[in-house]
């Protein structure tokens, strides 16, 4: 999110999500008020009063958690959207730079998972190291071939022309 469109969007989010996280942390403190209320009090406190008050805190955790899970499924969700247009974004970008400027192929350090995020054709060596694999080790006569896998990269898509 370095690009203006993503600090704006995460401004954006800040601004919609915060009056709600500062709702939960007032609700947190509630919850903390009334515990310190019933660990102060509870030796001169009814048995009704008791639970009445531990039945408050109950509700007010609750209450509290239910909350606190929509909240964080919102932020989620509102974060998975915006990832999603701003790398729709990024990737019309970076394929038309990449063509532009004679890359071969574009890696994200970032991630371990998928670090390929585009690579020419022109560099798929995975026909060749079949093809010297299966030479190397050829299969037993009688034992038929199975079919050949696709390359693990998918093609590049050309960058659109003006």
């Amino acid at each position: 999110m370095s690009t203006d469109d993503g600090k704006k969007a995460a401004s954006e989010m800040q601004v919609k999500f915060t009056p709600r996280q500062d709702a939960l942390k007032k609700q947190q403190a509630d919850i903390q008020a009334l515990q310190d209320q019933m660990k102060k009090g509870s030796a001169t406190m009814s048995d009704e009063a008791k639970a009445r008050l531990n039945r408050d805190i109950e509700s007010k955790t609750k209450s509290f958690q239910r909350d606190a899970d929509e909240l964080n499924a919102d932020i989620e969700q509102e974060n998975g959207r915006l990832m999603q247009d701003l790398g729709g974004k990024m990737q019309a970008v970076w394929e038309q730079y990449l063509a532009q400027n004679g890359y071969a192929i574009l890696i994200d350090v970032s991630s371990q998972q998928t670090p390929v995020l585009w690579a020419a054709a022109a560099i798929d060596i995975t026909p060749e190291i079949i093809k010297l694999y299966n030479q190397a080790h050829p299969v037993a006569a009688g034992t038929a071939p199975a079919a050949p896998r696709a390359p693990s990269a998918p093609p590049p898509v050309a960058p659109k022309k003006k």
